[in-house]
């Protein structure tokens, strides 16, 4: 429909109407100077231009992907890649509810975005991002831990030895799309007082992460 008012419109303005004769003005038609074959020229003419344009809009679409692409690859080149494993080397006794346990010793760390010294992991970009963590305990103790963002529940793990000197492992394992700034870590949830048994030789307690892909324009998996 716009094309054929752009035409009529066209029509009016290049092809003119011959001066009126007598009596114009007796409800007479005015004729038009142009003919079939020229409305028609210049209705290729404006195909071809739309085609043009729409060409030139797919062309800008590609380049700005590139570009996106682009400055993508730069910040990972900036931040490298970030990735860390993390263990407790002694005895964590008295851990109360809440409190986030820290696994002191670094094997990667990849960035430097986890911290040995809290037990916090700080998201350095909007991304994809897995997590894992274990935790061992004995001596008839259950024990239970979970993993947080910035507060928020994301996975528990539990362990429920039935005897002293019985030893068990626990843990979980999830992919969150996170945004930048956001905090991660582990903490002690299910009672006071509570004790991880930790050591260099025997690293039965660990927290690890990694990005796996950048993402942008997306929804965090934390509400």
């Amino acid at each position: 429909m716009k094309l054929l008012v752009f035409i009529a419109v066209l029509k009016l303005v290049t092809c003119g109407y011959l001066p009126p004769p007598d009596g114009y003005y007796d409800n007479r038609t005015p004729t038009c100077a142009c003919d079939e074959a020229q409305i028609s020229t210049l209705a290729e003419k404006i195909s071809q231009l739309e085609l043009n344009l729409e060409t030139q809009r797919s062309r800008s679409d590609s380049l700005e992907k590139r570009l996106t692409h682009h400055e993508r690859n730069k910040r990972q080149a900036v931040y490298g890649p970030v990735a860390f494993t993390a263990y407790l080397s002694h005895w964590e006794q008295d851990l109360a509810i809440g409190q986030p346990v820290v696994f002191d010793t670094a094997l990667t760390n990849e960035g430097g975005f986890y911290s040995t010294s809290t037990g916090k992991f700080t998201v350095p970009l909007d991304g994809l991002y897995i997590f894992s963590f274990m935790i061992e305990t004995k001596h008839a103790v259950d024990t239970a831990v979970r993993l947080v963002v910035d507060g928020v529940n994301m996975l528990d793990a539990v362990v429920e030895p039935r005897h002293t000197g019985q030893n068990l492992q626990g843990g979980n394992v999830g992919i969150f799309k996170l945004h930048k700034g956001a905090t991660v870590w582990v903490e002690n949830y299910n009672r006071e007082h509570q004790t991880l048994e930790g050591q260099d030789s025997y690293r039965f307690n660990t927290f690890s992460g990694a990005l796996l892909s950048e993402v942008e324009d997306f929804v965090s998996t934390v509400g």
